[in-house]
């Protein structure tokens, strides 16, 4: 993963509760993949 999900999009244009219960993760782990870059 990364900076970037499924469609392509740069993480910073989802938000990321919807992105968390989309991919059954939790926020803390969509928050690392972002700082993570």
């Amino acid at each position: 993963m990364g900076d970037r999900l499924k469609n392509g999009l740069p993480v910073e244009a989802y938000n990321i509760s919807e992105v968390a219960r989309e991919l059954g993760v939790h926020r803390h782990t969509v928050r690392y993949w972002i700082k993570k870059g």
